[in-house]
């Protein structure tokens, strides 16, 4: 596996997060009682339609870590969806962990 210099392409770019206007900046903000009534609705599939973001997070939701998080999750929900195996370092999601046995290795 190549390591960051040898993977980068030389290009970067520099984002001003608040003024980027399809940020908005802001981040998911629940009112009293969504988050308990939503846990777990937005981060379900809707068709082939895997959705991801903070806001989808089980754990660090309104974080940046929930965005690597959800992304995750929903890069392991699509390999699975289109029946591949898991690469090393994919982490299963909780809904993904119960699909299969505890005695089978991850990925396998």
């Amino acid at each position: 596996m190549p390591g960051v210099t040898q993977a980068s392409n030389g290009r970067s770019w520099l984002d001003s997060w608040v003024d980027d206007p399809w940020v908005g900046g802001s981040y998911a903000a629940f009112m009293p009682g969504q988050m308990t009534r939503f846990f777990g609705a937005m981060s379900r599939p809707q068709g082939p339609v895997h959705l991801a973001g903070e806001q989808t997070s089980t754990y660090s939701q309104g974080f940046l870590n929930g965005g690597v998080e959800s992304g995750s999750r929903a890069a392991a929900e699509v390999l699975e969806a289109l029946g591949l195996p898991l690469p090393p370092g994919i982490v299963r999601s909780e809904r993904l962990a119960r699909r299969f046995r505890a005695d089978v290795p991850w990925g396998g």
